[in-house]
């Protein structure tokens, strides 16, 4: 049963399911806060685990008012946090979602107990360097073509285009049909990203580098080298920082990998 709650002037869905350590799952572009129910059942009994819709994404309104960008989203977090009068959370992040916790552990470290990034989108730490531009190369001309197909009218290919880089392999089928559905409705929110995203002022290198919770990397056996590069920049910036690899998966590993995650995630924040 999902509830609402107002924050920075939206309506933000969430669902609060569990006891014990507060969960914040932060979801993807073209997702949704139903994208935690598949980690939910092996962390709910350890967890007080919290999945919400950032602004934009259904089933909050998708045409809201606002800025599209990892600094508000990251802003709405904190506020959210504030307005379920959690003092401390671990924050788990999932693609841009790993970017939005990020930002918000950079704007508010002291309410961050823990940071989990699985596959995070931080292409900041790889643009500008030579020895990635065949691989920025490729997420330019993939998101070129995703904008083309928005402009051709047709959302459903464009968010399938999105996961197919995202994925590898067989990509977009490769999720469980549930997910499939909704990263389709939200198709609106995936067209904001790609032509109305604000970048980011606050995850720099250097603010990235000055985080002192505890950050754990989680990533497919089979991740697009785009996620591998920035997890391999995260290490550099964050030498404590620990990285988990699921075989078998890419960026679908919290659906077809997600018991797996939900045990590195216990394991970790029982040995913290």
């Amino acid at each position: 049963m999902l509830k609402q709650i107002s924050v920075n002037d939206t309506v933000i869905n969430y669902s609060d399911v569990g006891n014990g350590v507060p969960f914040i799952f932060v979801h993807g572009a073209a997702a949704s806060c139903n994208h935690v129910m598949y980690l939910q059942d092996d962390l709910r009994s350890y967890a007080r685990v919290i999945s919400y819709s950032q602004r934009f994404h259904l089933p909050n309104d998708p045409s809201d008012k606002g800025v599209f960008g990892p600094d508000q989203h990251a802003k709405d977090l904190i506020a959210l946090m504030e307005a379920l009068q959690i003092e401390k959370a671990v924050l788990f992040g999932h693609s841009y979602g790993g970017l939005v916790a990020t930002t918000a552990a950079i704007l508010s470290p002291k309410v961050v107990i823990r940071l989990f990034l699985a596959e995070p989108t931080l292409p900041l730490l790889v643009n500008e360097n030579p020895e990635y531009a065949s691989i920025v190369e490729v997420r330019k001309e993939t998101f070129n073509g995703i904008k083309r197909t928005f402009l051709s009218g047709n959302p459903a290919n464009a968010v399938k285009q999105l996961l197919d880089y995202a994925i590898g392999g067989k990509g977009f089928n490769t999720l469980p049909e549930e997910i499939r559905r909704d990263m389709i409705a939200n198709a609106a929110a995936l067209y904001q990203l790609v032509f109305n995203q604000v970048q980011t002022e606050i995850s720099s290198p250097e603010n990235i580098a000055k985080l002192k919770m505890p950050v754990t990397i989680l990533l497919g056996e089979k991740c697009t080298p785009m996620y591998t590069a920035v997890s391999l920049e995260l290490k550099k910036l964050i030498p404590a920082a620990s990285i988990h690899h699921f075989r078998d998966v890419a960026h679908d590993l919290i659906y077809n990998a997600a018991e797996d995650c939900a045990q590195v995630v216990i394991n970790e924040c029982k040995g913290a």
